[in-house]
């Protein structure tokens, strides 16, 4: 499990946004921030479970910092946020900061000083946790006012606010439990052979990817039929809805 993200003092917020008064154009391809598929395990009674969002980032240009402020609505409440990838790697600080009774959270990340920047680059930055109160209509959307707490700082200290895409979704019914790949009912040998044979036979992949996710490293390889055969039959980690939904 990638480590933990710290909380953000609230001074360094608001020394950032006190220095940044005015927005830039951004000359090249416009930067973006959306979401991809929710992944979620919901077990009914008592309809309660985890969801994970992976939030896919576009910046064209090198970056001093990242701001994202955002609010969830739905029977959801908000865990916690990894971020991940080769750019996360080039921030020395990258924070998360929740407001469980007003539903917000804020996404924050920055290189601090020095030559280096976050470079740039596309696809899955953040995944971000919550716990799953009851099935039904949930959203994330930016917190307002006010809009301009959302940007990006380029290394020319210009102000860019990108693209921004919200996103309703129906979390339902998910019994598929962490490692039952051919959903029988339980995590068991079958379900190595039949990650074996997806991996490297050409086989079916899983009908509901994250339960061969077992590692929660974002992905389905031979490190989560090594994670199961450990499970299985040495004692190892209990097996999570992993964070594979692509």
């Amino acid at each position: 499990m990638k480590k933990s993200i710290l909380i953000i003092p609230l001074l360094l917020v608001f020394y950032v946004f006190s220095v940044l008064p005015c927005f830039a154009q951004d000359p090249g391809e416009p930067d973006t921030v959306r979401f991809l598929d929710w992944g979620y395990y919901v077990v009914c009674p008592p309809c309660t479970g985890r969801a994970v969002i992976p939030m896919y980032v576009v910046n064209d240009e090198s970056l001093w910092s990242m701001t994202i402020p955002l609010k969830w609505t739905g029977p959801l409440d908000v865990d916690t946020a990894i971020f991940v990838g080769e750019r996360s790697d080039f921030m020395i600080q990258k924070y998360f900061s929740p407001n469980h009774q007003d539903s917000t959270f804020l996404l924050f990340a920055t290189i601090l000083a020095g030559d280096q920047s976050i470079p740039p680059g596309e696809g899955i930055l953040i995944y971000i946790y919550f716990t799953v109160q009851d099935t039904g209509y949930a959203s994330l959307d930016l917190t307002v006012p006010p809009l301009s707490f959302y940007h990006f700082l380029d290394q020319d200290e210009n102000v860019i606010q990108p693209l921004f895409y919200p996103v309703e979704f129906y979390i339902g019914e998910q019994n598929t439990p962490p490692g039952d790949v051919n959903q029988d009912g339980g995590a068991s040998v079958s379900d190595v052979v039949y990650l074996i044979n997806y991996l490297f036979k050409g086989g079916t992949p899983p009908a509901h990817l994250p339960s061969g996710d077992v590692n929660l490293d974002c992905d389905v390889t031979i490190s989560d039929v090594i994670y199961l055969i450990n499970f299985l039959f040495k004692g190892g980690k209990s097996l999570e809805l992993g964070c594979c939904y692509n």
